[in-house]
């Protein structure tokens, strides 16, 4: 049997930054606390820098000191960006505190010793606060959404004697590993596979992989989720493109014949990078896969692309102006994903409405494959988004995100159970920027 490492808490502090926690769309986080728990390197797993990878576990209790005693559970993937190219990572592995607060993108060393929450998504409608969950919390640590593999550290030639580790697949499948052996999943009824914005691609990727896990060693499993959380990152042109073309909605026939993007550093190319260095076709979907051509393979590490190739059931929650996006994707001068931001002019402002309806569209293979899949996105111009309370803002209608999730979820547990049909799924809000003013929720920034 495999040793394996478990840290004591010496401090109660919080890890995930305040920014990074909201973004989640967890419906509760426990009070329970967990310690980390690290793979020895022999399982395959390994942080960015070379140290062990860990997670942390929080097993649900209805009384402290009682064995866990639900058979639902919550796989929650941390987010954080990604790291581009050779030096970007290994400036990430270095990291030792995350926002001013112990933690790292890179290492598992600051993680030692601190404790941590979870939250559940196992919630349904007569309680969407529901917390009656194991919650496994995956720590981030490889900056390429779980999908690195590389067999053998990278040496940094700007870092003479330096290397990083490519190692996010290994990551998942020994963290997956020790979950059947030892903290009881293969006992589970029921799973939800959520994450947060980098997590939230973590979540399209790996759904499926998690899935089939189940499939094979919980033979009671009844039922395979996710909840994708600020995961849905359009393959789009920045603003300096003229005219500015939204490339989500091509076929695979089409990309062979759209090689060269007419732009440089944006999302869209940083993610044909990350696919390149970290060599993450093996996480990729093989219907997506089978679906491009090789030169355009990476596009299987986009969510728009892959998302019509998902089998695992979703809810994804987005905002259709997503803050990141702004900022990064469609890169708008006037930055209006940022809380500083300078007020957009009158070109600015059309190029992110445009955005909005460009998000709209590219949801196209998700709303096609409803009501097996659900979306609820808002207006807000939000990353970390109050998803507790945020609603369409069609008249007479105050359900809010989780409000719909946990119809979309007991649907596809009645679904499962009767072969019935579920209810519609798909929520969003038509509005302009900020529900076109009307919102007014802190987490919004400023439009124009």
């Amino acid at each position: 049997m495999r040793s394996y490492l478990w840290f004591s808490a010496i401090a109660l502090l919080p890890l995930v930054s305040a920014t990074a926690a909201a973004a989640t769309a967890t419906t509760t986080s426990t009070t329970t606390t967990a310690n980390i728990t690290l793979l020895p390197l022999s399982t395959g797993a390994a942080s960015l820098d070379g140290s062990p990878y860990g997670f942390y576990f929080v097993p649900y209790h209805s009384e402290p000191a009682v064995p866990a005693q639900s058979t639902h559970w919550t796989i929650s993937i941390q987010g954080g960006g990604w790291c581009v190219g050779i030096d970007d990572c290994y400036g990430r592995s270095q990291m030792r505190t995350l926002h001013g607060e112990p933690g790292s993108y890179g290492s598992s060393i600051p993680y030692a010793g601190q404790e941590h929450g979870c939250g559940c998504m196992n919630t349904d409608a007569v309680d969407v606060t529901s917390s009656a969950c194991n919650c496994l919390m995956m720590l981030y640590l490889d900056g390429g959404s779980f999908s690195g593999n590389v067999a053998e550290p990278v040496p940094v030639p700007s870092q003479p004697g330096k290397t990083v580790h490519y190692r996010g697949l290994h990551n998942l499948d020994a963290t997956l590993d020790y979950a059947f052996e030892h903290l009881g999943l293969g006992a589970a009824t029921e799973l939800v596979v959520t994450g947060s914005s980098a997590g939230g691609l973590s979540t399209f990727l790996h759904a499926d992989r998690i899935a089939a896990r189940l499939r094979g060693g919980a033979p009671n499993c009844t039922l395979v989720t996710a909840a994708p959380v600020v995961g849905y990152f359009l393959d789009h042109a920045n603003f300096a493109d003229e005219p500015a073309v939204q490339r989500t909605q091509q076929q695979p026939e089409e990309a062979a014949n759209n090689l060269h993007y007419p732009h440089t550093g944006n999302y869209s190319e940083w993610m044909r990078t990350v696919y390149t260095d970290m060599n993450v076709s093996a996480a990729l979907l093989p219907a997506c896969l089978a679906a491009f051509p090789a030169a355009q393979a990476h596009l299987c590490f986009m969510s728009p692309h892959m998302a019509r190739f998902v089998q695992t059931p979703f809810f994804l929650f987005n905002s259709k102006v997503d803050a990141w996006q702004m900022d990064n994707d469609l890169q708008i001068p006037c930055r209006a994903g940022d809380a500083n931001h300078t007020t957009c002019d009158a070109k600015e402002q059309a190029a992110i409405v445009q955005y909005g309806g460009d998000f709209v569209d590219a949801l196209a293979p998700v709303i096609g494959s409803a009501p097996k899949n659900g979306a609820f996105v808002t207006s807000c111009i939000c990353h970390s988004c109050s998803w507790h309370t945020l609603t369409t803002g069609a008249a007479g209608d105050e359900t809010t995100s989780y409000g719909y999730y946990a119809q979309w979820l007991d649907a596809q547990r009645h679904t499962t159970k009767t072969k019935g049909a579920a209810a519609a799924s798909i929520h969003i809000d038509t509005r302009g920027p900020n529900g076109g003013g009307d919102l007014k929720d802190p987490l919004c920034m400023a439009f124009p």
